[in-house]
């Protein structure tokens, strides 16, 4: 709330508007920033200028009412579905919104390894194929999670990942004449061993491990 405030004082100080609209958009532009734009009460106070010309000066209240209820229901999702409680229960409603959660999170993990976003799509054979990715992502995410829980690994699999690609980084070897790449070298030190004996330990490579 005092960030809103602070944000709303600022723009009440600053020099003021002639267009009314402008000012309410900057006043909203802040409250959105801080999910509170339900909270203030904006109004506009005419006034004139040393040349005699109208502005407007931003006036704002804090609507406590709105502040309480938004604090009571602010730290939760409400889901809201067309179907009636005899074909979609609300714990099933619940259910099926956390696994579309958890395929997008794969999906978003899936398209940052590759680096390939943002992805923007228009025409139906590519939204089609966005899907496909989104369901092909969690496919490999839960083929490796089943192989490892048989071996008795609970991990989760994106945050390994990421951990094992920081701690075992390539890097390139350049010519000093040219500067183009003659060599990829493993990240060499304590925490490339540690990742190779888990990378091994977790059955992903086999015995013998790469010189360091």
């Amino acid at each position: 709330m005092r960030k809103a405030y602070d944000a709303l004082k600022k723009i009440q100080a600053s020099p003021q508007n002639a267009n009314k609209e402008k000012l309410y958009h900057r006043a909203m532009k802040a409250l959105e920033k801080y999910k509170q734009t339900k909270c203030w009460d904006l109004s506009f106070h005419l006034i004139q200028d040393k040349k005699g010309k109208d502005r407007y000066r931003l006036v704002f209240r804090l609507n406590r009412q709105q502040f309480k209820a938004q604090n009571i229901i602010g730290h939760y999702y409400l889901l809201q579905t067309d179907l009636s409680t005899k074909k979609l229960t609300a714990q099933e409603a619940q259910r099926y919104h956390k696994s579309l959660i958890k395929v997008e999170q794969c999906f978003r993990t899936f398209k940052s390894d590759l680096d390939i976003r943002p992805i923007r799509h228009r025409k139906a054979g590519r939204i089609r194929a966005h899907i496909y990715l989104n369901f092909l992502s969690l496919w490999l995410v839960k083929y490796i999670e089943k192989r490892w829980r048989s071996k008795g690994i609970r991990c989760e699999v994106p945050d390994k990942l990421k951990e094992w690609d920081t701690h075992l980084m390539l890097h390139e070897i350049r010519d000093k004449l040219n500067g183009q790449p003659i060599e990829l070298q493993w990240n060499q030190g304590p925490l490339a061993k540690q990742v190779f004996k888990e990378v091994q330990d977790f059955g992903e490579m086999g015995q013998q491990l790469p010189h360091l």
